[in-house]
């Protein structure tokens, strides 16, 4: 009876221990700058991504614009002061606006803390004659007007 001899098979059989030679230390550093010349156009894209992450997204602007058109229309006697705007609502609670760090925060009888936009640099409100002007400033700098037109604004 033979004894079975097993025949090895290597892709590539390394005979030579004398480390690596010119050639493969060019190969892995061709292999390494292909790598990091592919990540400078991922970052240049996450870089541009994150710049309009800070920025308030066109989805929330049309929510705030249509929860404060709904509840300022109804405004009565609206009061200014700083960056708050405070009035009485139909229901004749005490509302207020307000900048609150990078939010505009809402505020009903000067409780609770519901934030209905974020990522605010500026905020600025005005009472001209039967309007309510509110001009906001984005932390990347984009500028957003909403003009309401008051029905029940007795200020001038």
């Amino acid at each position: 009876m033979k004894p079975v001899v097993r025949k090895e098979s290597y892709a590539f059989k390394i005979t030579d221990s004398r480390g690596f030679s010119f050639l493969n230390m060019l190969l892995s550093l061709g292999v390494f700058s292909l790598i990091v010349t592919s990540l400078f156009p991922l970052i240049s894209f996450f870089y541009t991504s994150m710049e309009g992450y800070r920025d308030i997204s066109n989805l929330e602007w049309e929510f705030f614009s249509e929860q404060a058109i709904l509840e300022l229309k109804g405004a009565e006697s609206p009061v200014i002061s700083g960056e708050t705007l405070t009035f009485a609502n139909r229901l004749g609670q005490k509302v207020s606006y307000q900048r609150y760090g990078t939010y505009i925060r809402r505020q009903v009888n000067q409780t609770g803390n519901e934030i209905v936009l974020q990522k605010v640099d500026k905020a600025e409100i005005q009472v001209i004659k039967n309007r309510i002007i509110i001009h906001v400033i984005s932390k990347v700098g984009k500028s957003r007007t909403l003009s309401i037109r008051s029905v029940n604004n007795e200020a001038g």
